[in-house]
């Protein structure tokens, strides 16, 4: 009797745990879609947060107003923005920076893991709501022409977990999930 009660009991919790499992499935999770309202606010944060470390849209340099054509020659020791910062409907953040050039390619991976850091560092520390980031390097050559050198992507948490364990740039990038380097700065 005792056993049939046992296998009864096993019955019940698998019809339970199949029957939860269904629900669960049938569950579907919809992303939250933000407002283009609740994009610009997101946007002017990162941007505020942005500036407090001296990157702003190239359009904001007074000295790369006033030429005709500029490239990244013509810039200093900070990166500057493409174009606004890009929050997609979904909550994630991409960056289109453009770097200066630089003495040699040790010298801009460098550049590039320091502001991957000190960036991704400002945001995910900010108010923003935003929890994906994705930040894109490129040197400005002239005209339309840009040289692509790395991709970063990390999420909120990732940024902070390697804030905490990593204390050079490089080891910090390095821990990060997502990133893409071009041949002339890939090395670690």
């Amino acid at each position: 009797m005792l056993f049939a009660a046992f296998d009864i009991r096993k019955s019940l919790e698998r019809e339970m745990a199949t029957e939860n499992e269904q629900k669960a499935m049938s569950l579907d999770e919809k992303p939250v879609i933000w407002s283009k309202q609740k994009r610009e606010l997101e946007t002017m944060i990162i941007e505020e947060r942005l500036k407090s470390v001296g990157v702003v849209q190239w359009i904001e340099n007074g000295a790369l107003i006033q030429k005709e054509s500029w490239n990244s020659r013509d810039l200093q020791d900070t990166p500057l923005l493409k174009h606004k910062p890009w929050v997609n409907e979904h909550g994630s953040c991409h960056l289109n920076l453009i770097i200066p050039y630089l003495g040699d390619d040790q010298h801009t991976r460098e550049f590039i893991f320091c502001w991957s850091k000190r960036i991704l560092e400002v945001i995910a520390k900010s108010k923003t709501e935003v929890r994906q980031y994705s930040l894109s390097f490129f040197r400005k050559e002239g005209g339309t022409k840009d040289t692509h050198f790395a991709m970063i992507r990390a999420g909120r948490e990732e940024v902070l977990k390697g804030l905490s364990q990593y204390p050079t740039d490089e080891d910090f990038v390095r821990s990060l999930p997502g990133k893409y380097l071009s041949s002339a700065v890939a090395e670690f």
